[in-house]
């Protein structure tokens, strides 16, 4: 909720300003359920003083493009049952003038450990660089960066200079 409440302290608090918070915070969701209207549809009233408000619904790269406008933003986490959602990521992330590294899972089991400490490895070396990643089938890793999706760092250096930290854990390797 952490991510809602940042995003609401924003803007004014409009029915339209808090459908994008929702939105970004809570979408994903099957399109035919709304999480607006399902689970948040009394606060919406409440901000747009009980009158009726229309729900349209938001379009999913609306919500990828101000994702990645926003410079505070929670790190973007789209999931899809398509790959061209790589390609659209790609794009909006080139438009950008960001060149994102997207890695790939492993669909071999007896890959999987090996491989998720290199996948693992390498994911730390492009956020150190800074570097936009695009993550697939990797769910054996995804836990294992918990407190960086949460932007959960710890901070060392000056103000102008300042070097980030994360906890990053997997089986019996750790990094602190």
């Amino acid at each position: 909720y952490y991510g809602l409440v940042k995003s609401l302290s924003k803007s004014d608090l409009t029915p339209e300003n808090v459908q994008m918070a929702l939105e970004r915070n809570f979408g994903g969701t099957d399109r035919n359920e709304n999480p607006c209207e399902v689970y948040f549809d009394t606060v919406l009233r409440t901000f747009n003083k009980y009158q009726n408000w229309t729900y349209e619904p938001i379009p999913t790269l609306t919500l990828i493009k101000a994702n990645l406008d926003d410079e505070s933003a929670r790190h973007l986490m789209v999931i899809g049952k398509s790959d061209s959602i790589v390609t659209i990521l790609t794009y909006q992330l080139k438009e950008k003038k960001l060149d994102p590294v997207v890695i790939l899972g492993s669909q071999f089991q007896d890959d999987q450990q090996d491989y998720s400490y290199s996948v693992l490895s390498r994911i730390m070396m492009c956020v150190e660089s800074g570097r936009s990643l695009i993550l697939t089938d990797l769910e054996i890793i995804y836990g294992a960066l918990y407190d960086l999706w949460n932007q959960n760092y710890i901070v060392f250096g000056s103000k102008n200079d300042p070097k980030y930290y994360t906890r990053v854990a997997l089986g019996a390797y750790a990094n602190p």
